[in-house]
């Protein structure tokens, strides 16, 4: 059996993922749903590296508002995955896959939110997730997102 890839290596895991649902078929108004499938599926992937799972060096954050983290208010949802490194100093490394959208009156209503992963099984993770007001004002209305993001960082 294989070893699992180091989690300085998830972004191009994540990237591929991407790549392989978002496709030149996929509308624009299926770009969240699809970006929302490959990030629970890289969710489940292993990663070496990491403090042990029961000490939260792996965890799932999920966070929507409107922020001008860009330069102008956007409304957006941030799918991110948080690495605690193993080792004495444990830094903390995270991968945002962010998506945006146009600010509107409605999203300024549904405010913003959060939601980590931690001390829950993925699949209880992700249904109630799918329940916050932000993801759930964008799987309903198949609103098109006007841009995608990656980046990982040390935080």
């Amino acid at each position: 059996m294989a070893q699992p890839a180091h989690f300085t290596e998830a972004g191009e895991v994540l990237e591929d993922l991407l790549h392989q649902r978002l496709t030149d078929e996929t509308s624009p108004e299926e770009v969240f749903s699809a970006a929302f499938d490959a990030f629970q599926e890289f969710a489940n992937i292993p990663f070496s590296g990491t403090v042990p799972l029961d000490e939260d060096g792996d965890a799932i954050l999920i966070e929507y508002g409107t922020y001008s983290f860009r330069g102008q208010p956007e409304f957006s949802i941030d799918l991110t995955r948080q690495f605690i490194e193993s080792g004495d100093d444990g830094e903390m490394y995270q991968l945002h896959c962010s998506l945006y959208w146009e600010p509107s009156e409605l999203t300024d209503a549904l405010g913003s939110d959060s939601l980590w992963s931690m001390d829950q099984e993925l699949s209880d993770y992700f249904s109630s997730v799918a329940e916050l007001p932000g993801l759930t004002w964008v799987f309903n209305t198949k609103q098109a997102a006007t841009g995608i993001e990656l980046s990982f960082e040390e935080v």
